[in-house]
């Protein structure tokens, strides 16, 4: 896994993240893992396109760990995408179609601004009932928070809480985003 920090990865371009997260990562497997030993890969990447102005990433990922030629598909499932390349490799293997497959996600979003960032994620959104009236995702996430609030009797305090776990468990993580609990981030 690679930080999530923006600074961390100016410079770096997707492809570099995913080669730099899946080398750790194989090389912390205790019995040792082959890449070559891949017979597919399943990459989770929302907006590739957009973010990189680059299609077709899966078969470059693969092509950058020197594992092609395998089947490589990149999944776009919006904030979903990684969870659900990890369920089309875990489909996969089930199946029986592959013993052994590469499952990982990348998203690079500093490549635009904010407004071409919101317009991106955007595109996720139903077009013809949440686009249409305006909704942003964050806009989204705050009605579906006063759905919650009504309908369960939750209250801001609890989901202020969740934010606040959050940020703990990130002090604890040398690779989280944010490292600072949401008292330190005041205090500044």
């Amino acid at each position: 896994m690679t930080r999530f920090h923006h600074k961390a990865h100016a410079e770096k371009q997707s492809r570099e993240m995913f080669v730099e997260a899946t080398l750790e990562a194989t090389g912390s497997v205790d019995n040792g893992f082959n890449l070559k030993d891949s017979e597919a890969l399943y990459l989770g990447y929302f907006s590739s396109d957009m973010f990189e102005h680059q299609g077709h990433t899966s078969a470059m990922m693969a092509d950058a760990l020197g594992i092609n030629p395998i089947p490589a598909t990149r999944v776009e499932a919006a904030c979903a995408s990684s969870g659900a390349a990890v369920n089309m490799g875990i489909m996969a293997i089930a199946s029986g179609l592959y013993d052994v497959v590469l499952v990982g996600g990348v998203e690079k979003m500093r490549t635009l601004g904010t407004g071409e960032v919101t317009d991106t994620l955007a595109m996720a959104a139903d077009v013809s009932y949440e686009a249409a009236v305006g909704f942003t995702f964050p806009g989204l996430y705050a009605a579906i928070a006063a759905a919650h609030f009504h309908r369960y009797g939750s209250t801001w305090e609890q989901l202020a809480d969740i934010a606040i776990k959050n940020h703990d468990n990130g002090k604890l993580n040398p690779k989280a985003q944010y490292q600072q609990s949401i008292l330190e981030i005041a205090n500044k």
